[in-house]
């Protein structure tokens, strides 16, 4: 069997992890086939004070799967929670003007959530004020969770794909990335 980059990251992380190389803290393998379930787990444990962090390269809303069913819990959760902090971020670059790109799926998608009053922006990979490479990152972090691994939220992500991630309990990795999300 032929392991991806993806495992062997994934893998090295839970090792700094569990040696308290890293931070100390709880953390918990997440293969795709649960992944829908413990990100929307994760969703509906937000309270009116909850910090909500969602980075991600390619979330495309396919009406009637999965990545519906993410949409609308970000908008019922919002409209339950006004005041709460819900920032989103998508990669705003890669495959303008391609209508199969992540920057048009994610405009897109922003678009459905916008009018149900969720307000998404927009992040590039930069480099020297140009752009050279993409927003990557597949992150959401509620509070001291945070879920990141390889799921785009795309129907083919979570439906389809061979995909890893790592949910992590930890206060100060949780004010690490959110410290690199307001950087951005």
């Amino acid at each position: 069997m032929k392991l991806s980059s993806s495992f062997f990251a994934v893998f090295s992380f839970c090792i700094l992890l569990s040696t308290g190389s890293l931070f100390a803290a709880d953390y918990w393998f997440i293969p795709r086939e649960i992944y829908l379930k413990e990100t929307l787990s994760l969703l509906i444990s937000w309270t009116s004070k909850s910090r909500v962090i969602i980075l991600l390269f390619n979330f495309f809303v396919t009406k009637g799967k999965s990545t519906e069913d993410l949409a609308q819990k970000l908008i019922s959760l919002k409209k339950d929670f006004p005041r709460m902090s819900l920032n989103i971020l998508l990669e705003g670059e890669k495959g303008k003007g391609d209508p199969r790109g992540a920057a048009e799926r994610n405009m897109a998608s922003a678009k459905y959530l916008a009018a149900q009053g969720v307000k998404v922006g927009f992040v590039s990979g930069v480099r020297d004020g140009d752009v050279h490479g993409a927003a990557h990152a597949k992150v959401v972090a509620v509070d001291d969770y945070i879920i990141v691994g390889s799921n785009n939220w795309t129907m083919t992500s979570i439906e389809k794909n061979n995909e890893m991630n790592v949910m992590v309990k930890s206060n100060p990795l949780a004010d690490a990335f959110r410290k690199y999300f307001h950087d951005l």
